[in-house]
């Protein structure tokens, strides 16, 4: 789709103007985001001011803790599902952890419940899988899992809000059917 110089110009006077109420660090992860998003390279990494802003993007979303061990890091991010528990791992071990990871392991995932006092998982493949089916983690490889951009976006920013809980709404269940049960005609006898 050709566009002339005018729009190209219109738009970006609109994401400028969006992004002017934003913090640094947020104009940085929101031009992260949106490059990954559109699947191009991040802009200015030629010029000299973009050593300063490519080291920004590389690091984490910014988040309130500055946890370095799995324990408290996971009570302050309370999470609630399995799968945002193992994104709060993934997200630990890549960015906080004393020795980092780039991805985790099942057993990363066991041990990490072990040692923050989280129940165990019954099948800790399946809530890596399960990560990775709602978006939050990519495989990367034969048993290893890494947290992406959306699953930081999670734990750095969403979890957990002012009272401990989930933002962004809780998990609704539809109706339940209750099960009828059929009432069978009694007949007395008579003596």
């Amino acid at each position: 789709m050709a566009t002339n110089e005018e729009d190209v110009f219109g738009i970006l006077r609109s994401v400028v103007e969006q992004l002017k109420g934003l913090s640094t660090e947020d104009r940085h992860l929101v031009i992260k985001w949106a490059c990954e998003k559109l699947g191009i390279g991040q802009p200015g990494l030629m010029t000299p001011i973009s050593t300063h802003v490519h080291s920004s993007l590389d690091s984490p979303p910014v988040s309130s803790s500055t946890s370095t061990n799995i324990r408290t890091f996971v009570e302050e991010k309370n999470p609630q599902a399995d799968t945002h528990f193992a994104a709060v791992v993934a997200y630990f071990y890549r960015f906080l952890a004393p020795e980092r990871k780039e991805a985790i392991s099942t057993e990363d995932l066991q041990e990490a419940a072990r040692l923050s006092n989280h129940h165990r998982l019954q099948k800790p493949a399946k809530t890596m899988n399960n990560a990775i089916s709602t978006g939050l983690m990519d495989n990367a490889g034969r048993g290893l899992y890494r947290i992406n951009t959306v699953g930081e976006n999670l734990v750095a920013m969403v979890l957990p809000d002012s009272t401990g809980a989930r933002k962004g709404g809780t998990l609704k269940r539809g109706p339940t059917k209750k099960k009828v049960s059929k009432a069978k005609g009694t007949t007395k006898k008579k003596s």
